[in-house]
């Protein structure tokens, strides 16, 4: 794991740069704020070897490194924009039986939660569908920003399409 966010890191922030990683863990997100691709190496080894966490995660926004937060109000500018293209329904419910899960785990006090359902993988019909939406909004956001996206990535159950934005501004429209 930690060569793949190594690999991600590289290409996507400088060195000097005020990184925010998130632990998944079954009790939530925790998030780390580093500076310096080797303190946030050792951090991911340390994090893997613990087992504790089922994924780890980077916030694509430059933050100014005074505050840690990962509020729209700590970040100094945007650097990407991040479109997933995932299927609707990945857990075998309908979307309305989704939504009342939701909702009623919204009710539960915290250590009452309903567990996580495990995603069902997509199918090959379904990932040529995406892939067909990918193709559809890569053609849109070329015709409105007039811009290709940085990198195109599969994820397995979708596409994921960055965009590199430099110099635009929270509250920016």
């Amino acid at each position: 794991m930690k060569d793949d966010v190594l690999t991600t890191l590289n290409a996507l922030f400088e060195d000097d740069e005020t990184v925010a990683i998130g632990l998944l863990s079954s009790q939530g997100m925790i998030h780390r704020f580093t500076r310096g691709k080797k303190v946030i190496e050792e951090f991911v080894d340390e994090s893997d070897a613990a087992g504790q966490y089922e994924g780890i995660y980077v916030n694509l926004q430059h933050h100014s490194g005074h505050k840690r937060s990962i509020k729209k109000e700590d970040i100094d500018r945007y650097k990407f924009l991040l479109v997933d293209i995932d299927r609707k329904i990945k857990t075998g419910l309908t979307v309305h039986q989704d939504q009342g899960r939701k909702a009623e785990n919204e009710l539960r006090p915290k250590d009452a939660k309903l567990p996580r359902l495990p995603y069902l993988p997509a199918s090959n019909e379904d990932l040529e569908q995406l892939k067909t939406v990918r193709d559809q909004l890569i053609d849109y956001l070329f015709e409105k920003l007039g811009a290709m996206p940085t990198i195109v990535a599969f994820t397995g159950n979708g596409w994921h399409l960055l965009y590199a934005l430099e110099g635009i501004l929270p509250g920016d429209n």
